[in-house]
């Protein structure tokens, strides 16, 4: 539902069942995450990603880049491959 953008409640109200149910939410990650939301599993138990879809002015190409080129060895690795422009790379910090 959270990659429909929340059906027919909003993404609001599914974040807080998944906090109410105590699965943890993370942030967009480079390695883990997806276009949309997605749930991984590490140590067996539901994590939920935020997607890059979530973070404001981040080109589709740029996210096509980024899960293309995965995993970066560090920010300078991520910036030389990825060359996202400096408002993707100023959103995804603040995110």
């Amino acid at each position: 539902m959270l990659a429909n953008w929340g059906g027919y409640y909003s993404q609001h109200v599914y974040i807080q069942e998944a906090r109410r149910k105590k699965i943890p939410i993370h942030r967009p990650d480079l390695h883990a995450s997806g276009k949309e939301f997605v749930t991984r599993y590490p140590q067996g138990e539901a994590h939920l990603f935020m997607g890059f879809n979530q973070v404001q002015r981040l080109t589709k190409k740029t996210i096509k880049k980024i899960m293309q080129e995965r995993p970066f060895t560090g920010f300078e690795d991520f910036v030389m491959r990825v060359n996202p422009s400096r408002v993707e790379l100023e959103n995804l910090i603040q995110v």
